[in-house]
């Protein structure tokens, strides 16, 4: 994963159409430890992950009882969500220990034939929003943020839209503490 965002690619301050309830979408915070950290607090931990969220879901057998991902995609998206969660020494920005409550909003790359000017469309095609949800939580244990994906009770936000004019794909992850 690069550390360094595109020319002009940061994410904007724009309501969610259609929601009532929105992941804080401010300007990122760059920083020289982690530069898509938006906002580490003792309760809660907000980032940026840029990159196409790939789904997790479906496995396939390979023979000899071996199983691997259908999507190649997955692994470098879990690394992705993993490198914007840790320091640079491979750290844990913050370990929540108990229960916590997730929110995930993806951002999909525009088709090239769809809406130009629409800003918030709906991304009501694949991939399935709770495949992409499955592989940002193994991110999360991976990275040591939460012990054990079981830790998540509840999600505050999970949802999926086409990215808007300009705005870098990726997804707005948001960690509380119960």
């Amino acid at each position: 994963m690069s550390t360094e965002p595109a020319t002009g690619s940061r994410p904007h301050n724009t309501p969610v159409a259609g929601s009532d309830h929105t992941i804080a979408r401010h300007p990122v915070a760059y920083s020289s430890a982690n530069p898509f950290v938006t906002e580490a607090q003792s309760d809660q931990l907000r980032v940026f992950v840029a990159g196409h969220a790939a789904p997790q879901g479906s496995k396939r057998h390979v023979g000899g009882g071996v199983l691997v991902e259908s999507s190649k995609r997955v692994r470098p998206w879990r690394t992705d969500v993993r490198e914007a969660l840790c320091r640079r020494s491979g750290q844990p920005l913050r370990v929540f220990p108990g229960a916590v409550s997730v929110g995930i909003e993806f951002i999909m790359p525009r088709p090239k034939s769809g809406p130009r000017s629409k800003p918030g469309a709906h991304c009501d095609g694949p991939p399935d929003l709770d495949k992409m949800a499955r592989a940002v939580l193994d991110g999360l244990e991976s990275s040591g943020v939460i012990t054990n994906d079981s830790r998540v009770v509840q999600f505050h936000r999970l949802a999926k839209r086409l990215a808007d004019p300009g705005e870098t794909p990726g997804a707005y992850i948001e960690i509380r503490s119960m």
